[in-house]
C-alpha cells in the first residue's frame, strides 16, 4: 500500500511543478523511485493516478452520506476543492474516463441514489426518479465547476446551503 501512495505523491509533486499534459510515466517512476512493472501493477495509466487521487478523498467524504447531513457533505466537497486547489485546477482540463466530471458524478450520484434509497426504504429506484437524479445531480455538477473556475468565489458555507436548495421537490427526502 505504501507503494502506491509514492506514486500517488510523486503524481502530486509533479503538479506543482508541471501541468497535467507534461508529466510523463517516466517522470511518475523517477520521483517515486519505482520500476515501470510496479507502477503498472497498481495503476493503468497516469490518469488512473488521477482518479484514484479524486475517489480516494471523494470516498472519505461521501461515505459519510448515510450519517451526515446533506449540507455537511456540501460544504466538505467544496473546502476539498480549495484545500487541493492546484489538483483539481490541472485535472479539471482532463476528459473521459478518470475525469474530474466523470468521478464527481459517480460519486454524487451513487451517494444520492444510496442516499435516497434508504431515506425512501426503497430497493432502487423507478425510471422517473432515475431520470429526475440524474438532471439533479448533473446540474449540481456544473455548479460546482463554474464556482471553482470564477476568481471570487462564494463561501462553501453558502455554496453547501446553495446546493440544499437547488434539489428539487421529489427530493425533499435528501435534505
Amino acid at each position: 500500500m505504501k507503494t502506491k501512495q509514492f506514486i500517488i505523491q510523486a503524481m502530486m509533486d509533479l503538479l506543482q511543478e508541471k501541468s497535467f499534459q507534461d508529466i510523463t510515466i517516466q517522470m511518475i517512476l523517477d520521483r517515486a523511485g519505482v520500476a515501470r512493472s510496479t507502477f503498472y501493477r497498481y495503476f493503468l495509466d497516469k490518469y488512473d493516478i488521477a482518479g484514484v487521487f479524486l475517489e480516494n478523498h471523494l470516498v472519505r467524504i461521501l461515505d459519510g452520506y448515510a450519517d451526515a447531513d446533506l449540507e455537511t457533505v456540501f460544504r466538505d466537497i467544496f473546502e476539498l476543492f480549495l484545500e487541493e486547489e492546484n489538483f483539481f485546477t490541472k485535472v479539471y482540463r482532463m476528459k473521459g474516463r478518470n475525469s474530474l466530471l466523470d468521478y464527481l458524478y459517480q460519486y454524487l450520484s451513487d451517494g444520492m441514489t444510496k442516499l435516497y434509497l434508504t431515506k425512501t426504504k426503497k430497493k432502487e429506484l423507478n425510471e422517473d426518479e432515475y431520470y429526475r437524479l440524474t438532471s439533479m445531480i448533473s446540474g449540481q455538477i456544473y455548479v460546482i465547476y463554474r464556482w471553482f473556475r470564477k476568481k471570487d468565489r462564494e463561501t462553501t458555507k453558502y455554496m453547501a446551503s446553495l446546493m440544499l436548495d437547488l434539489i428539487p421537490a421529489p427530493f425533499d427526502v435528501l435534505k
